[in-house]
């Protein structure tokens, strides 16, 4: 299964760019870490980032949102529509990999 470890591997490379953004809040930092634990742990990609996406968004919506993170968001926000039809396995993976890397 190494190709579907290259989709989470872009993934997580993504994940850890954004949380060692300067000024990053720290729940912003935590909402980025647990959606990277649970793609570890094996979970449904497709709900685990819709999930980020939904609480980025009420943040955002809220004025919350780190100002770094704000390109990460837009990134899942773009790609809402491929991100809703994940699954884990190859063509999710070449999919997680055309999002993320």
């Amino acid at each position: 299964m190494q190709i579907i470890e290259e989709g989470e591997q872009a993934f997580y490379k993504k994940i850890d760019c954004y949380s060692r953004i300067r000024n990053i809040r720290k729940e912003d930092q935590l909402m980025l870490f647990r959606a990277k634990e649970k793609i570890q742990n094996g979970e449904n990609w497709r709900e685990t980032l819709m999930d980020l996406l939904v609480k980025m968004n009420a943040e955002a919506m809220a004025l919350k949102l780190s100002p770094g993170l704000r390109e990460f968001y837009s990134l899942l926000y773009n790609n809402r529509e491929e991100i809703e039809s994940l699954e884990r396995n190859i063509k999710g993976s070449m999919t997680m990999l055309m999002i993320f890397d």
